[in-house]
């Protein structure tokens, strides 16, 4: 936008606008970004920590603005703010600091915006600069093998990966029970260990979650045929994660305004999953 482009110029601070707020809280706060599985993760965690008695609170690229917490609740000196976290607010992080970092995954999108894959990368690598320095830095399958690959290093003390494993004693209706989602409930375990946290209460929140709307939710049945809603999936990489879920023949709906990336690679992958698909918009 010009009017960021003129701010940045006048050699001043720039903040976004959870930098902004978060130089007026005073409790803890979590990060989490990646390219997927940032709204379930950062939902899991907030009721997982109301579930351990602490007070917690979801804001930033979830739809509720960190500003408007700071506003309503004061500083929050004994309050978690979990907050998710795109690559575009990442981008002007001045103000935030972080208590814990999570980054569950990378994969190719938003290259309408950013010129490769390195830049995309890189602007979300700003959040590790925001971490106090015994802070944990949680990482998901591929994010060090990314950082290698694009030449972005994460130097920070406390770099965790952990590892996609399907968690024990979760009810099969859980949605942590099947991938992707284990690796989200791996790394709040990993957090709920390093903060030395009650493991129940992150298990009780895990067997009762329900995931947000418009994430691979089943919405009706008729003639023998599921009908599932999966509009969420905006890159590449979430549909192909919703596919792999699929075990009936898969008639698919897509389309839209393209968002750059490799469009023709993706299509070769997904063929031999579907059955059928209906493309519309500027990507039919």
């Amino acid at each position: 936008h010009p009017w960021r482009a003129l701010a940045e110029h006048t050699g001043g601070v720039c903040q976004s606008e959870v930098g902004f707020a978060a130089s007026f809280w005073e409790g803890r706060v979590v990060g989490v970004t990646g390219t997927n599985g940032k709204t379930s993760l950062t939902l899991l965690l907030r009721d997982a920590f109301q579930q351990a008695g602490l007070e917690a609170h979801a804001v930033g690229n979830i739809g509720a603005s960190f500003s408007d917490l700071v506003a309503k609740v004061g500083p929050g000196a004994d309050a978690i703010a979990v907050c998710e976290l795109s690559s575009f607010q990442a981008e002007l992080p001045s103000g935030l600091g972080l208590d814990a970092l999570l980054w569950t995954n990378f994969a190719e999108d938003h290259l309408d915006r950013y010129p490769d894959m390195a830049a995309y990368f890189a602007a979300k690598a700003r959040l590790v600069s925001c971490l106090l320095p015994s802070a944990p830095f949680l990482v998901g399958e591929g994010v060090l093998e990314s950082a290698s690959i694009y030449g972005v290093p994460l130097e920070h003390p406390e770099v965790i990966q952990v590892e996609s494993v399907i968690p024990e004693g979760l009810r099969l209706q859980s949605p942590f029970t099947g991938m992707p989602q284990a690796q989200n409930y791996g790394l709040a375990a990993a957090l709920f260990e390093d903060w030395s946290l009650a493991m129940n209460a992150l298990e009780q929140t895990a067997n009762r979650f329900e995931l947000a709307a418009h994430r691979l939710q089943p919405c009706a049945r008729f003639g023998g045929v599921t009908f599932w809603n999966d509009s969420k999936a905006t890159n590449f990489h979430a549909v192909e994660a919703a596919l792999l879920r699929m075990q009936a023949p898969v008639f698919w709906i897509g389309g839209g305004i393209a968002k750059g990336g490799d469009l023709a690679a993706f299509t070769q992958r997904i063929g031999p999953q579907i059955e059928r698909a209906y493309v519309y918009g500027a990507v039919g």
